[in-house]
């Protein structure tokens, strides 16, 4: 089976269990290493006991002067001395040396005594068979410590070139010091795997957040925009991406729920002209007709198909508000030139109805999209008048204070409930259907407003009450420079 190396887990759990295995090898190396030095100085201080003792036991009566009596090895007598008093002592069988340097137990200690080529000239008892001596540098003093199978032997030399061996058996030491190293070895590499089974726990702990991001995005791919991603409530970085998801999530749903209503509204708007269309179609192809029929069929057709027209029309408007993403068609413009020709425009219309339009217009560059701004003004100006009763005020305002470019529309008119103004910007929404439709209106109107002022860094609100009249107020950020405002895009 291939392991999933290229995964996050993996390359986390192999570099942590690298980094691991090296501390690990190096305290191991460490200790041991010190171990091993502690115990040879433990060898190493009992043959220099045992040295002491020989020396003692051969010439009690002897004292150690000058710079070997501060140190802690014993300086050895004269060597013919020495061969002489070790014959005497091989003649007592009570000898205290001969018993100490004659065991063969583990741990024993021995000794020998041999000239400048390497004869033996005295040796203990348990003296090991087979025993090499090493060569000498003529001339040459020297005391050394060194091991030599599983015994660890101290040499030293005098004057006239005899050498003096002590030695002891270290076997027991050296198969101490193989089973520590054994258990060292054992406890690190136990300490590792333990190691190597918490940071996998550790790291898959982590990781949870993004396989439960994963798997939630996939449950919303496949159709459940009700999934979210559950997070523990503290403040780590994968906790706050999972928030940032769970908003992000949040508005997908919401946009594709509004897209879901915007679907279902424009077909049901669409829906009632072509039943009228078709229906009247069919009605008139029953049988024929007098011309007056005829023309009056054709009449009814055409108000549907210019209802068609402009819900058509205000759908193409909206999604390309809704898709506008970028800020190639906005240009140096003046909110001011703007309405005052949508009032040019417009201005019929109030007189039909017998209004009165109050202007009180400052100027206003920016850099916008004018023919989007226009949309704007023109829908704001003409709901004011289409919707107000006739015989009234209609006041535009339009201000260029810092930090912001403000334009509001309000009239004398029957006013809006609060508890409306929030709908009153949906798609298709009508306060009064029967008088929209025969107007003409599609309902999206507000809408429009509401997606330009957005795409601008705008906003649009509502100020209204029940009798008092309403008033719609846009407001752009602005940057000033080179005694311009622009908007902020």
């Amino acid at each position: 089976m291939k392991l999933p190396t290229n995964s996050i887990r993996w390359h986390l759990q192999i570099w942590y269990a690298s980094l691991l295995l090296i501390a690990l090898a190096g305290l191991s190396f460490t200790v041991l290493r010190l171990s091993r030095i502690h115990r040879i100085r433990q060898l190493d201080q009992q043959i220099t006991d045992q040295q002491r003792f020989f020396f003692k036991s051969l010439f009690p009566e002897k004292k150690l002067t000058g710079p070997s009596a501060e140190s802690n090895k014993p300086a050895p007598p004269d060597p013919k001395e020495i061969y002489r008093r070790l014959q005497a002592e091989h003649q007592n069988p009570t000898s205290e040396i001969l018993q100490a340097f004659s065991g063969t137990e583990p741990g024993f200690f021995y000794f020998a005594i041999s000239d400048r080529d390497g004869s033996i000239l005295l040796s203990s008892k348990n003296f090991p068979e087979g025993f090499v001596f090493p060569s000498e540098a003529r001339g040459e003093d020297f005391d050394t410590q060194y091991f030599k199978g599983t015994y660890r032997e101290h040499l030293r030399r005098g004057p006239p070139g005899i050498r003096v061996y002590f030695g002891m058996d270290a076997s027991e030491v050296l198969k101490e010091m193989d089973q520590f190293a054994v258990s060292i070895t054992l406890f690190a590499a136990g300490i590792w795997l333990v190691g190597l089974a918490g940071g996998w726990w550790i790291v898959g702990r982590a990781l949870r957040p993004v396989q439960e991001i994963s798997a939630t995005a996939v449950a919303i791919a496949e159709g459940n925009l009700d999934q979210r991603i559950e997070w523990a409530g503290n403040q780590s970085e994968l906790n706050q991406l999972a928030q940032v998801l769970n908003h992000t999530f949040d508005e997908l749903a919401s946009a594709m729920e509004r897209q879901r209503q915007f679907t279902g509204n424009a077909s049901h708007e669409l829906r009632t002209p072509l039943t009228v269309i078709l229906s009247e179609t069919q009605r008139m192809l029953k049988r024929d007709r007098a011309p007056g029929e005829y023309r009056e069929s054709m009449e009814i057709c055409q108000q549907a198909g210019l209802r068609m027209k402009v819900l058509v029309e205000g759908l193409l408007l909206l999604a390309r508000q809704e898709n506008q993403n970028s800020a190639e068609s906005r240009m140096p413009c003046n909110l001011q030139n703007i309405v005052e020709q949508s009032l040019n425009t417009l201005g019929h219309l109030a007189a039909e109805r017998d209004m009165k339009i109050i202007t009180d217009l400052a100027s206003a560059p920016l850099v916008a999209d004018a023919a989007a701004l226009r949309i704007l003004v023109d829908n704001l100006v003409e709901n004011a008048i289409s919707h107000h009763p006739g015989g009234g005020t209609v006041t535009l305002t339009l201000k260029n204070t810092e930090p912001a470019i403000q334009f509001e529309v309000a009239d004398d008119g029957p006013g809006i409930d609060p508890a409306y103004h929030d709908k009153i910007f949906e798609r298709f929404y009508q306060l009064d259907t029967s008088r929209s439709r025969g107007g003409g209106h599609s309902g999206l109107g507000l809408a429009l407003v509401k997606r330009i002022a957005e795409n601008h860094q705008g906003t649009c609100s509502l100020h209204s009450a029940p009798g008092k009249g309403s008033r719609f107020t846009v407001q752009f950020s602005k940057q000033t420079g080179e005694g311009s405002a622009s908007l902020q895009i």
